[in-house]
């Protein structure tokens, strides 16, 4: 048989086994390096009142962050069902305001209601590269000590509440 033959043959085998496993693939499931250590230290402004928050702003329960911006189209989509996370008493949301005006985000919150028991204003997006914040809207689930057990990018939904989340926090 030609040599030319059996490498360009060889060749295209590789390319099609990497093409047809490139189908399978979530970009949403992005493994996240910050899963099971803790979150990332801080010292930043509160979005209403500009006092400095920083890690033991967290209570000692398991915790929603939620990484959110006015200008952002997906968090208007999500927000109703922040408004229904924060209605639980057993979890506390925090949120980090990304790279947003402060009166931009806090005439978003007046229109639509304020889930959060906090919100971290991330100005120059320094919390949000910490976390490894690919866009927003992301959200993580924080255990009580503070340690990352969850991350998904995007959007959420009543399924990932239902199927990822909930689970994560009745445990």
């Amino acid at each position: 048989m030609n040599k030319s033959f059996i490498l360009y043959a060889t060749i295209f085998i590789f390319i099609s086994i990497f093409l047809f496993k490139g189908l399978y693939y979530d970009p949403k499931k992005i493994q996240s390096p910050l899963l099971g250590k803790s979150f990332p230290q801080f010292k930043l402004p509160d979005l209403y009142s500009n006092s400095l928050l920083s890690n033991s702003s967290f209570l000692d329960k398991k915790t929603i962050v939620n990484v959110w911006a006015s200008w952002c189209l997906e968090c208007e989509r999500e927000h109703s069902y922040l408004i229904q996370l924060s209605k639980n008493e057993d979890i506390d949301l925090v949120g980090i305001n990304y790279k947003d005006d402060t009166k931009d985000a806090v005439g978003w919150l007046s229109m639509r209601g304020n889930p959060y028991r906090v919100i971290i204003k991330d100005s120059l997006g320094d919390l949000a590269l910490d976390l490894g914040v690919y866009g927003v809207p992301e959200t993580y689930i924080l255990d009580e000590n503070q340690i990352i057990q969850f991350k998904h990018i995007g959007p959420i939904d009543a399924q990932i509440i239902q199927e990822k989340m909930l689970p994560l926090l009745s445990k």
